[in-house]
């Protein structure tokens, strides 16, 4: 990490640095913290992770065609609360998906525990948007 560190600071030298956005890799947390700036996962990474945990769902024999579309339509919920520009939007969404966690299926249940560890996070962005 010193490295990283080092080559950051040379990079940066006489430059603003306000935020980080990245695949998210764990390492790149301490050193947004160490920089004291914004650190967000790159929404394509993002839902690429997420993906992985649903997308074997689709293919699992067990579930019946309704059951596969609701897995759609939760995925496609989660996806719009990142969709949006607008912060309380965003919070309102998740507030929302998180009313009825109970029902979602297991791949986006596994993952709500670090998605809500790190929502702002994802969703730095739109602390800066102002439509």
């Amino acid at each position: 990490m010193i490295i990283i560190v080092r080559l950051f600071e040379i990079a940066l030298k006489d430059k603003e640095f306000r935020s980080l956005t990245t695949d998210h890799f764990k390492a790149y947390e301490a050193l947004a913290d160490h920089f004291h700036v914004f650190h967000q996962q790159c929404i394509f990474h993002h839902f690429q992770n997420i993906n992985k945990s649903v997308y074997p769902l689709f293919k699992d024999k067990s579930l019946s065609e309704v059951e596969k579309m609701q897995v759609a339509l939760e995925l496609t919920k989660y996806r719009n609360i990142f969709r949006t520009y607008n912060e309380q939007e965003a919070n309102d969404l998740m507030d929302d998906f998180m009313e009825n966690k109970n029902t979602l299926n297991k791949g986006l249940y596994r993952n709500l525990d670090k998605i809500m560890k790190h929502f702002q996070r994802h969703t730095i962005h739109k602390k800066q948007y102002n439509p």
